[in-house]
C-alpha cells in the first residue's frame, strides 16, 4: 500500500503539481493523515509522502468511517481536483471535482 502510494504521489505525470491532495487513514474508524495540501513544489510532495500510513493498524476496516471522513476533508476545502488514497489492505483513489 505504502509502495503504491508513494509511486503516485511521487509521479509528476499522475498527480501533476498543482493538484490538490489529501491522506486519509481508516481500518476501525478513520483519520485525517494530511489536510488537503495544493502540490507547489517538492517539499510539498514530500511532506504529503511522510504522512502516508506504512503498516495497517487493525484487522478490521470500516471503510464508511474512511469514506465520511474523506467527505469531511473534501467538504472544507472543495475547490480543486482532489485525490484521497486510503490505506489499510485496499487502496482506492478518488478524483473529485469541486465548485470553487
Amino acid at each position: 500500500m505504502a509502495q503504491t502510494a508513494t509511486a503516485l504521489l511521487s509521479s509528476n505525470s499522475i498527480i501533476p503539481d498543482g493538484s490538490a491532495v489529501g491522506i486519509v487513514h481508516f481500518d476501525t474508524d478513520a483519520e485525517t493523515k494530511a489536510a488537503i495540501t495544493v502540490i507547489e513544489s517538492q517539499a510539498d510532495r514530500d511532506s504529503l509522502l511522510l504522512a502516508v500510513p506504512t503498516e495497517a493498524d487493525g484487522a478490521s476496516t470500516s471503510i464508511g468511517d474512511g469514506l465520511a471522513k474523506c467527505r469531511q476533508v473534501i467538504l472544507d476545502s472543495c475547490k480543486r481536483k482532489i485525490f484521497f488514497k486510503g490505506t489499510v489492505g485496499f487502496l482506492f483513489q478518488t478524483v473529485w471535482r469541486c465548485a470553487p
